[in-house]
């Protein structure tokens, strides 16, 4: 069977993959990489002045492993190691306030007394953590309804939780102020628990979708921008903005949801309900080496969640890479966001600019009936957004959808 899939990030490269054996599989990437949201440099991202020993990641860096089951088989089928570490997290404040998550007063405080302390702080925000622990129980069954504004009230406990839910889904603090749906944000919050384990792909994140691609027997077209994608009952056709016009089976959408509608030529009516809603978000990373942002605060280490107030009313993250990305050298190296106005700009050595769904309650509202419709006009559709928008979500929507090409 002669498939496209449309899309060279997570979700389409690990549907290609499960695809890979029984079918004829083309894939389109609009960018002259692979990976989407998945930039590692020195791997799939080149020449950015770094040097040719560091592997670093200024996208996707981590998994919650216990919660990712389909990733981490998948994984475990492409003899891909995941390297454990602890993720630690902290808050920082522009009044000279700090809280220390866990796990980072427990490795890194040292003395009673100052164990205490830090502890005793933590302990202040719990009544706010309490509040919203019995909100998430009392509306447990049915958070597809809200937003987080009905959980996340005002307070330091709630501005890094939302801080988290920006980090973890690459969206702008003030989103989580809006309409961000409870659903999408309860689900991060719980992966941040203090249970969590996470792990990481210490040659980077891009070395999984390497070992895809020297496994695939397709044909995959770097810089291939679609013109429309028009079907009948006989085939799926792609145009190019060459002009030319590749003919398919089958299609599947591997690209954020807004992108749906500008692509087919000819939109159902039910396509047109489940995709117009969908809103483009774009945020940019960056590495850089500025230790000195910490300097205003009392403290001698750096974690992977790192949280900063950048103004008031706003916030930005700070991700200490050494750790994660074993880079066993005295230079810090960080992945950051929204930080621009405290780093200083002649130390940051690369930016990126990430492309992801903006999640909404009205873009939410057709996500299940897409799920169950996947199909329909030859027509498929993958991705993070289906399910809970991490790697997860984009390995579990390859799951689902690869049995539908088995018959």
């Amino acid at each position: 069977m002669k498939v496209a899939i449309v899309g060279g990030g997570a979700a389409g490269m690990m549907t290609a993959y499960l695809l890979n054996a029984l079918h004829n599989v083309t894939l389109f990437e609009k960018e002259p990489i692979l990976g989407g949201n998945v930039r590692t440099i020195n791997k799939n991202v080149t020449n950015v002045g770094l040097e040719n020993g560091i592997v670093i990641d200024n996208g996707v860096i981590e998994f919650a492993t216990n919660q990712f089951p389909t990733f981490v088989k998948m994984m475990e089928s492409l003899q891909i190691e995941l390297t454990p570490f602890e993720g630690n997290t902290a808050f920082y404040l522009q009044n000279g306030k700090y809280y220390l998550g866990p796990n980072l007063i427990k490795k890194e405080v040292k003395g009673f007394l100052k164990k205490s302390k830090e502890c005793w702080k933590l302990l202040t925000l719990y009544p706010e953590l309490h509040q919203l622990e019995k909100k998430i129980k009392q509306k447990q069954n049915d958070l597809s309804l809200y937003t987080m504004k009905e959980f996340l009230r005002e307070g330091d406990m709630y501005s890094w939780l939302r801080s988290l839910i920006m980090y973890a889904h690459s969206v702008k603090y003030p989103t989580i102020n809006e309409d961000y749906p409870a659903e999408m944000g309860i689900s991060i919050l719980k992966s941040f628990g203090i249970g969590t384990k996470w792990s990481t792909i210490q040659s980077g994140i891009y070395t999984y979708m390497e070992k895809i691609v020297n496994l695939f027997k397709g044909k995959i077209f770097l810089n291939s921008q679609i013109s429309e994608v028009s079907r009948n009952d006989l085939r799926i056709s792609i145009r190019l903005q060459d002009g030319s016009v590749l003919d398919f089976e089958k299609v599947i959408f591997a690209t954020p949801p807004e992108q749906v509608l500008k692509l087919l030529k000819d939109p159902t009516e039910n396509e047109t309900k489940r995709f117009a809603a969908w809103k483009t978000n774009q945020i940019t990373t960056f590495i850089h080496t500025d230790r000195s942002i910490y300097n205003p605060y009392p403290i001698k280490y750096y974690s992977e969640f790192d949280i900063f107030e950048t103004t008031k009313g706003d916030y930005g993250y700070n991700a200490y890479m050494n750790r994660i990305s074993n880079i066993k050298l005295f230079t810090p190296y960080f992945m950051a966001y929204n930080m621009e106005n405290v780093v200083d700009s002649r130390k940051i050595a690369h930016k990126q600019i990430h492309h992801t769904p903006l999640y909404t309650l009205d873009a939410m509202k057709y996500r299940q009936e897409i799920i169950e419709t996947n199909g329909e006009n030859n027509t498929y559709f993958v991705g993070a957004y289906l399910y809970n928008g991490l790697h997860e979500g984009a390995a579990l929507s390859a799951k689902v959808v690869a049995p539908k090409f088995m018959s």
